[in-house]
């Protein structure tokens, strides 16, 4: 598994190396008031870890439903879950299984948010088989 950028080997930070970006087609973008930070991605799952910073008024329309695993904490600001009527602030955190519905959002004050991703193969299979048991 190759998971790129690393932190060099006395523990100095990167975090100077990266630039933040628009969000790329990689991850439904580009969309515009939002940038991201990319602090690593696995070259083989997909699997990444980045800062997402919103524009204050951003305003996402849909829902989410995503195969992977979803950590997020908001290190700044708000941000309004309209599908699952929550409001995130500062030092919120929450954890989306894979398929866990989300969104559409509403940004009023802009926000950054830390947000991992990570791919669980044993827990998807079980999920997959499960479902098509019930099918």
């Amino acid at each position: 598994m190759s998971k790129q950028p690393a932190t060099f080997a006395d523990m100095r930070s990167t975090i100077f190396d990266y630039q933040w970006k628009e969000v790329g087609e990689k991850r439904g973008g580009p969309i515009p008031g939002i940038k991201e930070l990319l602090l690593s991605e696995d070259s083989e799952t997909g699997a990444y870890s980045r800062i997402v910073l919103f524009q204050p008024g951003f305003k996402f329309d849909r829902a989410l439903k995503h195969p992977f695993w979803e950590e997020i904490f908001v290190l700044e600001g708000h941000v309004f879950d309209c599908g699952t009527d929550t409001l995130y602030t500062k030092g919120s955190y929450g954890l989306r299984p894979p398929g866990t519905p989300h969104g559409p959002y509403q940004i009023e004050l802009g926000a950054t948010v830390l947000e991992i991703t990570w791919y669980d193969k044993k827990w998807y299979l079980q999920q997959e088989s499960e479902q098509g048991e019930s099918k």
